[in-house]
This record gives structure tokens, sequence and C-alpha cells, in this order.
């Protein structure tokens, strides 16, 4: 079993900073995003472990520190560099000295350290392979593989790409596209588009599992990074949040064009996905482009943006999305509320 001191502890937060720290030998190490959306770490000692007395190890970067871990010898940080993490080692006086090389393809996931075997469990994952449970040697830094899965789906003949659409304003959107091995971009493949852009979650390489077949029969899969999520850290997420919610629906429909423009598919061959949030963005997409898509799956939405406070636990989305009893609130959610723009002999997709 992991000691207990391996696992991060929240120790603060308010609306908008958060801290959680984990404690190594006579020190405290804090990742916090207080005047740093990007995340720094911090360091303290027990005999003064006060905010205030917290001295900056790893300043904040362009990239996103995601996480990091304190081993006998060395501090790992874990950065999320366009929607791909990389590991760095540091000395522990915080002077970073290498990336990391990974033992395969994939993406590291996460991590947890392990106290008494002074060993950092790493979890990497890959669109082609389920995921893999590795050991890091917390001395040496040696990687070995614990675990992994022998699915029956054949990947063999599928492959990802990561690309960048241009933004209204300029902004560059990241997206995985996953299709077989030679497709030609004719404008005739089934294309299906996903996205989410809210709740400062954003997008990773998956395993694609069952999406396998629909890939191994020609069809695309793309996974779109629209603001709302964390793809570039909080700055991305306030982006798509409030009265700027409408830049998410904005960068989707950015990202359908896009697709459509380069061939990788047509309107009439697209079709759209989400849930939860994502099912707003779905409502979104089919009152305000519906030209855009063949076919919708709308999971789980919110569509009544004026009334979605009085579901539920929905009340406590209120900082994500605005309050709909205040003037201004109301005004910005009734312009995009799917509910409340469905236009009267305009045909929607299929849904």
């Amino acid at each position: 079993p992991l000691a207990s001191s391996a696992t991060p502890q929240t120790i603060w937060s308010s609306t908008k900073s958060r801290a959680n720290a984990v404690f190594r030998k006579d020190r405290l190490y804090v990742r916090s995003n207080d005047g740093a959306p990007n995340w720094k770490l911090m360091v303290a000692s027990y005999d003064k472990p006060q905010s205030r007395d917290w001295q900056v190890l790893v300043p904040e970067q362009e990239t996103v520190l995601e996480d990091f871990d304190v081993t006998s010898e060395w501090l790992l940080t874990i950065d999320k560099k366009d929607v791909l993490n990389r590991v760095f080692v540091h000395d522990l006086a915080g002077k970073r000295l290498r990336e990391m090389t990974l033992p395969d393809l994939g993406n590291v996931a996460g991590t947890r350290y392990d106290v008494d075997a002074d060993r950092v469990y790493a979890t990497l994952v890959s669109f082609t392979a389920p995921s893999r449970l590795y050991a890091v040697d917390g001395r040496d830094l040696v990687w070995s593989l614990l675990w992994q899965d022998d699915p029956p789906l054949d990947t063999a003949n599928i492959v990802a790409e990561r690309v960048f659409v241009p933004a209204q304003d300029g902004s560059r959107i990241p997206a995985f596209v996953l299709a077989r091995k030679g497709f030609e971009r004719d404008g005739h493949n089934p294309l299906l588009l996903s996205g989410y852009g809210g709740f400062n979650l954003g997008i990773a390489p998956f395993y694609v599992g069952t999406l396998a077949s629909f890939i191994n029969r020609g069809g695309i899969y793309v996974d779109a990074g629209i603001r709302g999520g964390d793809e570039y850290g909080e700055r991305w997420h306030e982006q798509g949040m409030l009265a700027r919610k409408q830049t998410s629906f904005d960068d989707f429909t950015a990202v359908a064009e896009w697709l459509i423009a380069q061939r990788y598919t047509s309107p009439s061959r697209l079709a759209i996905q989400g849930g939860s949030n994502g099912g707003l963005l779905v409502g979104a997409m089919l009152t305000q482009r519906p030209d855009l898509f063949a076919a919708a799956l709308c999971a789980v939405p919110l569509l009544d943006m004026v009334r979605y406070h009085k579901l539920l636990i929905a009340r406590y989305w209120i900082p994500e999305y605005g309050d709909p009893g205040q003037a201004d609130g109301f005004r910005t959610l009734l312009r995009y509320s799917p509910y409340h723009n469905v236009r009267q002999g305009v045909n929607m997709p299929l849904t």
C-alpha cells in the first residue's frame, strides 16, 4: 500500500486559487495556482508551513504544471504542452536537468509515489493500446513495466494525428484526429466530431476501445479541445465560461468548418456528439449551425439555460455558466440557450 504521505493533500482553496501538497522528509511541497494560472511549485519547512513562508521552487511556465513527484533523489514535474504531457527531472533545489525519455509511445496520464519503496508508479496512455502501468525507480529513474492488458480489438491500422485549427480570433484549437491508415481526404468520409469545452476539463490521449470498429470501417473520429477546457490552463478555461461561453461554440464551429474545408468529410457525412456540458454544446450547435451536421448525439444535456440552476445540483454550476436570476446572466444565457433558440421552419440534423 502507498504511504499516506505519498498522496497529495488539498490544503487550501478559494474561488480563484487552489493548492495541494505532499510531505517529504522535512519539507512541504505545494503546487499552487495563486497568482499563477499555469501553476507553480512552492516549498516550505515544517517549522514555517504557512502560505506566507512558501518559497518558489519551480516558477510558473508558459506550459501548464500538471503534477509533480518528489523521490529520494529527484524532483519530477509533469507539464502539458499542446495537450500532451512531458516529464522533467529536476534536482531537489528545483533546477531543471532534462526531459525524461518514456519507455514507449504514450502520454503520462498520472503518477503516484510509494514512499516505502522509493518508487513512482506511472500510467501511460495511447490511442491504440490500453493503459500500461510502469514503476520508476526513485534513484536511477529506470522504468519497468508492471502491467498491461491484451484486448481483442484490432488497432494495428489506426493512426492518430494532432492538428491545430485556427479559431475566429486567431487562437489555435487543438484536436486529435483518429483514422484508418491510408484514408483519403476526399470529402466522403463519415466523421464523428466530439467536444466538451467546460469546467476546466480538456482533451488528452485515450484508448480508442470500441471506436476501433467505426474507424476500421472507414470512419474518422475527432476530439476537439475547444475553449472552456484546460488545454492551455485556466486562461483557456476562462475564455469559454460565463459571458464568454459562446466562444466554446464558435471554436467547435471552426473545427467543423476546417474539417470540411480540408476535405476530411462533408456536412452530409458529419455527426457530432457530447454529453452533459458537451450536450449543451451539441444543443447550441443544433440551433446555431444545423447546416454543418447530418446527425447529432446529445447526451444528458443542459438545454434550458434560464432554468438549469433549479435542477438537482445544478445551482453549483452558476460559477461556470452565470446566474439566470441576475439580469446580466439571464441575458447572456438566453442568447444561446438551445431550448429558447429553436427556430420555426429550420430543419435540424437527426438526433
